[in-house]
């Protein structure tokens, strides 16, 4: 018998499925692969109801043209930049500042793929499945959208967490009217003791 460590008591998504998706932490990570934002999701909903509950961790990274684009896809699912403003960045051939303790708390929509973890081949310069470590791993990529997406009306949304939702991906909600109160501050014996 061995004496293990405590666990982290979460699973990782292991299928392909559709997901709603909340954000639970971000934080900016340096490594080998430049500056990227390590952002950590949990499953409030999906079309596979045995992940609900599990998360998903994935790196955003900041540099490189292409690459760049999987951030904002998910920086414009979550509402914490608009579809204008990053159109205005690309007319004028500049990067965006994200902040990423925007990120906490948001929800979006995306299509989990499970993939093999690729690695550059030093003598080849060619990605290849790690060996180490093939996988495969669940992934979001540059599948991520708002909740609010057409291509998230298939994808199941807990209720509770949905109704939550606000920015500018969220549909204006209408308000209940507000009630009068029953005595106004001038009105005799509000507030006499």
């Amino acid at each position: 018998m061995v004496q293990c460590d405590p666990g982290s008591g979460s699973q990782m998504v292991d299928i392909d499925c559709g997901v709603h998706l909340m954000c639970e932490d971000a934080t900016v990570e340096r490594g080998q692969y430049g500056t990227s934002i390590k952002a950590k999701f949990s499953v409030l909903a999906a079309t596979d109801p045995a992940q609900v509950g599990k998360t998903i961790t994935e790196f955003f990274q900041c540099e490189g043209e292409k690459v760049v684009n999987k951030l904002y896809n998910l920086a414009e699912a979550m509402g914490v930049i608009t579809p204008e403003q990053r159109k205005a960045a690309v007319d004028q051939g500049v990067g965006m500042d994200i902040d990423e303790t925007l990120f906490k708390g948001q929800q979006l929509c995306a299509q989990i793929k499970m993939e093999t973890k690729m690695r550059k081949n030093i003598v080849s310069g060619e990605n290849e499945p790690d060996p180490e470590k093939p996988g495969p791993y669940p992934r979001l990529g540059f599948r991520t959208f708002s909740v609010h997406d057409k291509k998230a009306q298939n994808i199941p949304k807990d209720q509770q967490f949905f109704g939550m939702v606000t920015g500018p991906s969220a549909p204006p909600q209408q308000q209940p009217p507000q009630q009068q109160p029953r005595h106004s501050p001038a009105a005799p014996g509000f507030n006499e003791w």
